[in-house]
C-alpha cells in the first residue's frame, strides 16, 4: 500500500452538507458489510461524542471512497468533519483488492463473512494470474 498522498479536512458552516472530495462507486460500496441498525446507532453516537476519528480512504487515482461509507453518510448527516487520506492504486482491480482485504480485517465481520470475502479475494487474484499469464509474465514487470 502507498502512502497517503494528501490529507484534507473538511466542514462547512452549520446546516450546510461538505462537498464530498471523492464519488461512491456501485461495485466498491457493495462489497462492504452493511451495518446493523445497533452498529449505526453506536457509530453515529461515537461520531456525535468524538467526531471522526479515522480519515476516510480515497483513491488518489479516481477519487473513489475505499473506505469509510458509513463514517462519510454519517458525518455529512451530522455535519461533522472529516479528514480524507488519499492512498494511489495501480488499477481497479487492485483497488478492489485493497478494499475486500481492509474489509476482512475488521473486526466487525463474522467468520462467514471474511470467509466469503477471501473468497471473492482469491477470485480476483485468480483472474489476474490468468491476465499476466496471458501477457507472457509472471509477475508485474516480470516476463517469462
Amino acid at each position: 500500500m502507498s502512502e497517503p498522498s494528501d490529507t484534507s479536512v473538511h466542514a462547512t458552516e452549520k446546516g450546510a452538507r461538505p462537498p464530498a472530495p471523492f464519488v461512491i462507486d456501485d461495485e466498491f460500496s457493495n462489497c462492504l458489510r452493511k451495518l446493523t441498525a445497533d452498529e449505526e446507532l453506536g457509530l453515529e453516537k461515537l461520531l456525535r461524542e468524538n467526531g471522526c476519528l479515522s480519515p476516510l480512504i480515497v483513491w488518489n487515482e479516481t477519487s473513489i471512497l475505499l473506505d469509510g461509507n458509513n463514517r462519510a453518510r454519517l458525518c455529512a448527516k451530522l455535519n461533522i468533519p472529516y479528514e480524507v487520506r488519499r492512498i494511489s492504486l495501480p488499477s481497479r482491480e487492485e483497488a478492489l483488492l485493497w478494499v475486500l482485504r481492509h474489509q476482512r480485517d475488521k473486526r466487525n465481520c463474522t467468520d462467514g463473512e471474511k470467509y466469503a470475502i477471501t473468497r471473492e479475494i482469491r477470485k480476483l487474484l485468480a483472474e489476474q494470474g490468468r491476465e499476466r499469464q496471458a501477457h507472457g509474465q509472471t509477475a508485474p514487470g516480470k516476463t517469462l
